[in-house]
Order: C-alpha cells, then structure tokens, then sequence
C-alpha cells in the first residue's frame, strides 16, 4: 500500500461517522492479538483539556522511556494522531501499518475512523516498542475505544457541556461517561469539579482519587503534590487553564513506576507544545490560533484575551459545526471583537455562516460572511492593522484548516527565499521579500525560517540587502536565533537592526559580554551603513560605562 492509498483509505472511512459501542473494536484487538497489551498507558478523558495533558505527558516521558502519544483529531494530517517520542508518524511507515492491519483485519472489517485509528496506534505503538503510551479518549470514555487500552494511571479532565447527544444531559451523567475510563487498582487523577461531579469519581473503583486544587497544585511555578514538591517549573501553554492541565499531568507523573528527576521534568514541561490551542504566530497582524468549540472553552479563551490581550483590537475568523451550541459562545466572543468573519468548514457537519450572520450583526457591527476558510483569513488580516490580532477560534476543524492554508504560504515564502536573487534595487528587493515573509508566517516554524534566512545570508555575503528589518524582527522573536546572528553579523552587518540592540540590555552579563563582541565586529565591517556604526557605538559606549 502506498502513502496515498492509506490517506485514500482512511478518509474513506469517514472521519465524522459515530457509532457507540466496544464490539467491533473489541473484536478487531483480539484478531490483531491484543496489541492494547503490550504497552502500560496513561489513559486521559475530560471535556476539556485532556490534549493539552497529554501532551505535557508526552513531551516529559518522550526520550525517558520508549513513548506513544495517540490523539485525535488531527489539525492538519492524519499523522499528527501518532507520535512516537514526540514524532509524528511518516507517510511510509502509517500505509505500512494501515496495509498490516488489512491483512490481519480484512476490509470488511466494519470498524468506524476512530476506531480503526485507535486499533492502528495501538498495533503501532507494539510494532514499536512503545514501553508507555499517553492515550486521549475520543468521546466520553465508558464507550470509548480507547478504554480497552491497560493503563496504570487515568486522569480525567475538566467536566462541562458538550456532545449531550452522546454522554447525557446533566454535568454528572456526562461526568460518569468520562468516569468509564477508571479500572480497579488504577489510580485516578482529577480535576477540581462541583460536589456532584466529584461523587460521581468517588464511586468509582479507583485504587486511589486525587483531585486538583486539593491534593495537586501548580502556580506556573511550584508543583505541590501528594509525593513531592518541585519548584523552579515553567509552562509555555498559554491560558490560566493550562495550569490546571499542567497539575494533573504532573499528578499522573507522580504515580508511575519511573523515576524522573526534577530537571527531566523541568526540561519536558517548558518544552510542551500543543498547536491550535491559544496559539500565538507573531507577525503584522499577528495570528491566535485556539481550538475553542463549546462554551468551556470559550470561557477559557475569553478569560485568556482579557489577560494577555487587553486593549488589543481583536479580528475574528469564526467557524463551526453545526451540531454544536453556537448561540452562548458567540454571546461571549463577539461583542469583545473589532470585526468577526464568518466562514464556512470545509465538511458536511458544517454550520452555514448565513444562519449566524443576525445574531453576529447585533453582537458585532462589522460581521460579515465570507465564502471560505481563506478568503475569512485574508480578510480579517486586511481590517486589522500591524499591531492588531487576527483570532481563528470555533471549532479545532478550523485551525486545522488555517494551519495547513500557512503551512502552505510558509513553504512557498521558503521557496521565494531560496530561489531569489538580489536586484539593483535594496528596497524593492526587501519588499518583495518582506511581502512574501508575512504572507508566509515564519512563526509556523521558527527554526526552519532561521535557516533558509542565513543561507540566504551565505549564497550572497556581499549583497546590499538594505534594512531587512522584516526579514529579521519575526527571528527576533524566537527565542533560537542569538547563536546563528551573532555568527553572521560579522558577515553581513545590515542585518543587525536597533531592537536587536535593545534586546541586548536583557542579556546576562556572559551572554551580553558576547553581544558586544558581536557588535563590534558588525560595526567595524567596511560595508556596515551609518546607523548601524552609530547604533552598535552608542550601545558600546553605554556598556562601558555600566
């Protein structure tokens, strides 16, 4: 099987079909020899929140034991679902499982997308020797296929409303699906909840309950929990919420059978990324990207954007299912936003922007629709100004497709950077440039940008860029960048722009003492322009005298 024939296959199996019930993928596990078995698991439910707990698992375990992280849904390729130490699946690898699983299962084999899929990382996670796999439920959890999997800690998430068709209409019905997940002997780690909610947890046949903000603590710097106390911790998730997430990921922690050291965990936590969830693309607008999709979630959003994001004009590109409760999030969202772009999902579940548009008229005055996902993007970018917010929010479909609309423009403005040739013209050649930079988002990945600008910098050390302040300020924002600039100023000293030279005043005084070196090369080069000589001595100067 080709890595066609398996996307083919798989879309094929229609990913938004639901069909409760553990038969059929009880059946295939057994065909397959019980693959569920050969690996322990952290099995994580909840409505909201789990992925960003399992993810934080994932980044802390990854590289410590042999690690499996199955997720869903996906943002934008099927193969985000199957990570192994943090690594998604290839293309090459996923059509060989898919063919393995055909082979063993036969095509009539009746099983829905999701249970396929969870079969498939289960098989994989064995094919791999997967020692400890972070497994995230699917729906609910009583009738989740994942609940097969063997696990020796769960954990089970924030509780509120969403999918009542499937998990019941009340908070503690909801909570006893999600409670599914607890086996006997296993411990359960949950978050803080309503008392109803939380007798529902007691009932179950957990050999141990430990609840968050009782038992567990973290306040973005100290974890404070039932076996030990680590400090010195930092989460680069965004949101109040994932504070939250942070305590129960690292309550489950304490629980396993492995010791991990206080740095291991340091090093995983500020390493933890999870897009599409209150992710930030810095650029002119910048981009916000969260997967919030029912009122939770949007309550979280809010309460995120009158933290980080007060007296920011807020431009909105909203989209979502229609089986979803639009009404409550849109009450909440709207009125806070400078204009609201309303668009279509590319699936049949979608809500069409038409049926939203009155009510997002009377919340927000400058509410239109827009035929699709990018045509939405590109005009919320065009109301916001340089200093303004473009938010993608609704439904996690949506970021998935504005993630893969800037995957697409980031690889093309690689393409633009690594095919150009400078013209007699410094300005017009940055402006091109630029132009294609920002289309391209070069916060969707950092480091790749970072090396397609310096091997820019290598094929033509004696360009005269001009002031490629556009090329740079979207690497001055990320935090990778110091080594490979200071390598270059030297080279090509038009790169080195004044926030660079402001950024060095927040430099340690080792790490300012090889800035200075830096500059002073950049500012000695014959080919350094006037301001940069005035710049890098009036930063020079003003060192000398600390």
């Amino acid at each position: 099987m080709t890595p066609a024939e398996a996307h083919a296959y798989l879309e094929a199996l229609t990913p938004s079909t639901m069909r409760m019930g553990l038969e059929r993928i009880a059946r295939a596990l057994e065909r397959l020899g019980h693959p569920e078995r050969s690996f322990a698991a952290i099995h994580v439910a909840g409505t909201n929140g789990k992925g960003s707990v399992c993810a934080i698992l994932s980044s802390i375990l990854s590289g410590r034991v042999r690690t499996g992280f199955y997720s869903s849904p996906h943002l934008v390729r099927v193969n985000e679902r199957f990570k192994v130490n943090g690594v998604d699946v290839d293309d090459e690898t996923l059509a060989k499982r898919v063919g393995e699983l055909l082979e063993r299962l036969g095509r009539d084999h009746e099983l829905t997308y999701f249970e396929f899929g969870t079969a498939l990382a289960f098989w994989h996670f064995q094919q791999e020797r997967v020692e400890l796999a972070v497994i995230e439920t699917g729906l609910g959890g009583r009738l989740d296929a994942t609940v097969l999997c063997a696990p020796v800690v769960t954990a089970i998430t924030s509780i509120s409303f969403d999918h009542q068709e499937f998990l019941g209409a009340t908070l503690p019905a909801i909570a006893a699906e999600k409670a599914g997940i607890a086996k006997p002997g296993v411990p359960l780690i949950v978050a803080r909840a309503v008392p109803e909610v939380l007798s529902v947890f007691r009932s179950t046949k957990a050999s141990a309950l430990v609840i968050e903000g009782s038992q567990l603590s973290f306040d973005g710097r100290r974890f404070v929990g039932v076996k030990r106390t680590i400090d010195g911790l930092s989460v680069p998730l965004r949101g109040e919420h994932q504070l939250q997430n942070a305590a129960i990921a690292l309550g489950c922690l304490e629980q396993l059978p492995i010791e991990l050291s206080d740095e291991v965990i340091r090093q995983g936590l500020a390493a933890a990324r999870w897009p599409g969830r209150l992710e930030l693309l810095p650029g002119r607008p910048s981009l916000l990207l969260d997967g919030a999709h029912n009122p939770a979630g949007v309550d979280a959003l809010v309460e995120a954007l009158e933290r980080s994001f007060a007296g920011v004009d807020l431009h909105l590109v909203f989209g979502v299912f229609a089986d979803k409760d639009s009404e409550p999030m849109m009450r909440r969202l709207f009125p806070k936003m400078a204009s609201v772009h309303l668009t279509p999902l590319h699936s049949p579940r979608s809500k069409a922007p038409a049926e939203l548009l009155p009510l997002a008229r009377s919340l927000c005055a400058a509410a239109e629709t827009c035929a699709g996902v990018e045509v939405a993007i590109d005009r919320a970018i065009a109301a916001a100004r340089p200093n303004d917010v473009v938010l993608a929010a609704g439904s996690l479909h949506l970021i998935g497709e504005v993630r893969a609309l800037l995957l697409s423009r980031f690889e093309a403005a690689l393409g633009a950077l690594d095919g150009f040739t400078p013209g007699d013209d410094p300005d017009e050649t940055m402006r091109r440039l630029a132009e294609l930079v920002e289309r391209g988002v070069p916060a969707i990945d950092p480091a790749r940008y970072r090396s397609h600008v310096f091997a820019l910098l290598e094929r033509f050390p004696d360009a005269e860029f001009g002031t490629p302040g556009a090329l740079i300020h979207p690497i001055e924002r990320d935090g990778g960048f110091e080594a490979e600039l200071e390598a270059s100023l030297a080279r090509q000293p038009t790169f080195l722009t004044v926030s660079m030279i402001n950024r060095v005043l927040n430099l340690g005084p080792a790490d300012r003492l090889r800035w200075v070196r830096a500059l002073e090369a950049a500012s000695r080069h014959p080919k350094a322009p006037d301001w940069v000589q005035k710049a890098a001595s009036r930063y020079l100067d003003a060192q000398r005298d600390r």
